[in-house]
């Protein structure tokens, strides 16, 4: 079964994301930036869904973080943030490493093909 680790500070975010990819997958979580790299070093997941904006060590810094660790890291970066509207974050995000990035709010069948797309 593959392992996708979600790193969102949102709990009721990474909630609804647990429900849609546990029937499906192994799914780790981490509040922040920093658990989120610990995590990821523990359960080497075969995908990262990471929110951009979080407090102590933000999205984009895991980003980097996570393909300095491991090149070839599938990472979806998610956001909500007024900056992630106008696209400034995600573009970002997708620069420094990021495989796919969703604007928050985004739907279960979008997370869930995404997924699929990217782990099978």
């Amino acid at each position: 079964m593959k392992t996708i680790l979600l790193v969102d500070d949102d709990d009721d975010a990474r909630r609804s994301m647990r429900r849609v990819l546990e029937s499906s997958y192994e799914v780790h979580e981490a509040r922040d930036g920093r658990l989120g790299f610990e995590r990821f070093r523990e359960v080497s997941p075969d995908l990262v869904v990471c929110d951009l904006v979080m407090p102590d060590v933000e999205g984009i810094e895991l980003i980097r973080k996570l393909v300095a660790a491991r090149p070839s890291v599938r990472i979806i970066a998610v956001s909500g943030s007024p900056h992630a509207s106008g696209g400034h974050y995600l573009e970002m995000a997708a620069v420094l490493g990021a495989t796919r990035v969703l604007p928050k709010p985004f739907d279960a069948h979008t997370l869930l093909d995404t997924v699929r797309e990217l782990v099978g």
